[in-house]
């Protein structure tokens, strides 16, 4: 298992197709209206004709220069922590 991958089962995702399927999905998402939640962080939709696919904590300028962090099966699909360099800016949300 890699070290990038967390599961609270055992099922073991291809790493690699992963990575190609958030990078085909980020060079098509879009960035939304940015707002800030009661608690004064920032939240960037990350959208897909107009359905929230993501969000970024951070601003980034173009979502394709982002890479895989880390990434999990959650309930309702591939959820994936976006970084730009060693920082977390990000998630997205793999079907």
């Amino acid at each position: 298992m890699n070290e990038r991958y967390y599961s609270s089962d055992n099922e073991e995702l291809d790493e690699k197709q992963v990575e190609k399927d958030s990078k085909e999905l980020l060079s098509k998402v879009k960035k939304g209206e940015s707002w800030t939640d009661p608690r004064g962080i920032k939240h960037i939709p990350l959208l897909l004709n107009d359905e929230v696919v993501g969000q970024l904590f951070d601003d980034v300028e173009d979502p394709k220069s982002m890479g895989v962090a880390s990434y999990w099966v959650g309930r309702f699909g591939v959820k994936v922590d976006l970084a730009q360099g060693k920082k977390v800016v990000g998630m997205l949300w793999l079907k």
